[in-house]
């Protein structure tokens, strides 16, 4: 198994860099374009690709992470830049007891129990803060991780062109350092990603040693 990580850096120019940031669907399918067709119904998963959208003091870009190489040359002409590596040595030297700083954007949606006015039993909407925490300390030690310290990040989620009391994926950022208590459970998980939403940039966790420059 080749485990590749893309970096892309949109050009803000570009219109449909531009329209891509704040759309997860558009991103999708951009991101879907750096690779070939897949042998499968479901191309996503059969290629290993997840991705994410960051932001740092440089500005927002895009990883993805894919188990087969990707060709960014592939990307609309004027897209962005873009550079590409094989970080299957990163996954391979997990230990446990290791100190790893980690990173997820995870959908941060639950499905109501009951009415809830403005919202319906069976309606899927936004965590809290305070829930979306819980969640990600629930399931962090079934990957592999043992959470010793958690920034968690609210991110502004799109609303449905419906009604704009629908939010569509609804995401959460967290990130910090955590202590690797199963290391092939920790892989599983870099792997496959965690939670739902993969499909829209979500559920891409990044580990990387805390010797390491984050």
């Amino acid at each position: 198994m080749t485990l590749w990580l893309t970096r892309i850096t949109p050009n803000l120019r570009h219109q449909r860099s531009r329209a891509d940031l704040h759309n997860a669907v558009g991103m999708h399918r951009s991101v879907m374009s750096l690779f070939p067709d897949q042998p499968s119904d479901q191309p996503r998963r059969h290629a290993g690709i997840l991705f994410r959208l960051d932001n740092d003091a440089a500005g927002p870009h895009i990883l993805v992470q894919s188990q087969i190489e990707p060709a960014p040359e592939n990307l609309v002409e004027d897209y962005g830049t873009h550079e590409c590596r094989e970080i299957t040595p990163l996954i391979e030297q997990l230990r446990p007891g290791g100190l790893v700083h980690y990173r997820i954007v995870a959908c941060s949606s639950k499905r109501l129990a009951r009415d809830q006015p403005p919202y319906r039993k069976g309606q899927r909407i936004a965590r809290t803060e305070a829930e979306a925490l819980a969640w990600w300390e629930l399931r962090a030690p079934e990957h592999g991780l043992n959470l010793n310290q958690t920034q968690t990040t609210m991110i502004t989620a799109e609303r449905s062109a419906r009604s704009q009391d629908t939010i569509r994926h609804p995401r959460t950022r967290f990130q910090g350092i955590a202590t690797i208590t199963d290391a092939e459970i920790a892989r599983q998980a870099v792997l496959r990603g965690i939670g739902r939403g993969k499909a829209y940039g979500c559920g891409l966790l990044s580990l990387a040693p805390v010797r390491s420059p984050w």
